[in-house]
């Protein structure tokens, strides 16, 4: 029994190396070469050379296109995966010691890690980070025992600026480890608890910013791609607000416009009022059956003709700006705010 325990792990680990040297497209070689594993450059390690051939990873695809190398390759994310140089990033161990407010075994400890990592390293990189976490681990271990599993109660805190000048992990780190603050250029993470590593808690504070960041920009293209389909559709020349366009509508007398308006009623068959923030508008030359439900927020697209009078209650008799229609979209956000418009 204690030799098929022994055996099987051996087995599976020599079965995963055949797989990998069968196929000429991932021979060992490669994956030395380049310290990466299999499953970097294929979706999956089979014995069939033709299967291998299919499931290459874009990585994968990548290598074979450019003379087996991996320089200048854009990794999914954006970023360009690159090795970490060693001389970049300097750990220092902050803490080596049994922690009073966590009941550990006898004999072991808790050890914090503080990192500082050259500002040319993108920490925003959730697997350049995970290297570096990877690395102070290594040197928890190496400077400071513990009688439990080798990555128990493993703490560590990253952040960016001259490895050089970092003499003293308690006060040259830049920050108190406070739990009610943590710098927003900080990655810190926990390890789980045992012989392999892993992270129970990992907070990468710069890439959750990246990551904002990167879905306000996608929301800001989707919105501005909306705003030029509306524009080239209506031939649209300026988005305007009705308190621009009001005291004079014959500066732009002639002119396509985008205008947001709240639909009010039919004055006849094809002749609509139109408000916005408590002012009225009219727009001729309506479909019929366009606009059906009081109160409907509409994007209009309307060429101006100048003022009309029209009869308002309280007021009387008012001039107001009046438009043709061109072309309209309703809102799916309050005050249309899935159009962006910047064309004054």
């Amino acid at each position: 029994m204690r030799v098929l325990k022994l055996a099987l792990p051996a087995t599976i680990m020599m079965m995963g190396f055949l797989l990998c040297t069968s196929a000429t497209y991932g021979i060992p070689e490669y994956a030395k070469k380049e310290k990466k594993a299999c499953s970097f450059c294929h979706s999956e390690a089979v014995a069939d050379k033709a299967a291998m051939a299919r499931n290459q990873t874009d990585a994968g695809k990548y290598y074979k296109g450019h003379n087996h190398s991996l320089d200048g390759f854009t990794a999914p994310s954006g970023r360009i995966a690159r090795t970490i140089d060693p001389s970049k990033v300097k750990f220092l161990l902050a803490e080596c010691a049994v922690r009073s407010d966590r009941p550990l075994p006898e004999g072991a400890n808790f050890r914090r890690v503080n990192g500082i990592v050259a500002k040319d390293i993108d920490l925003s990189v959730d697997a350049t980070a995970k290297q570096l976490l990877q690395m102070a681990a290594a040197l928890a271990i190496e400077k400071c025992p513990s009688s439990t599993a080798q990555y128990d109660d493993i703490e560590v805190y990253l952040r960016p600026g001259d490895p050089a000048s970092f003499i003293d992990a308690r006060q040259g780190f830049g920050f108190s480890l406070r739990r009610d603050f943590v710098p927003p250029d900080v990655v810190r993470a926990s390890s789980s608890r045992g012989n392999q590593l892993g992270w129970w808690l990992y907070q990468n504070i710069p890439g959750e910013a990246r990551a904002q960041e990167e879905q306000r920009q996608a929301i800001q293209s989707a919105l501005e791609a909306r705003s030029s389909a509306f524009v080239k559709a209506n031939g649209v020349s300026h988005f305007v607000t009705l308190e621009q366009l009001a005291p004079n509508p014959f500066a732009y007398q002639g002119q396509v416009l985008a205008i947001y308006g709240s639909f009010e009623q039919m004055n006849s068959a094809t002749q609509s009022l139109f408000s916005s923030r408590d002012k009225a508008f009219v727009v001729s030359g309506i479909p019929t059956a366009r606009f059906r439900q009081h109160g409907d927020k509409v994007m209009l697209a309307a060429r101006v003709l100048g003022n009309i009078e029209i009869k308002l209650p309280v007021l009387g008799p008012t001039l107001v700006p009046h438009l043709s229609f061109v072309g309209s979209e309703f809102c799916q956000q309050p005050g249309c705010s899935e159009f962006a418009f910047n064309l004054r």
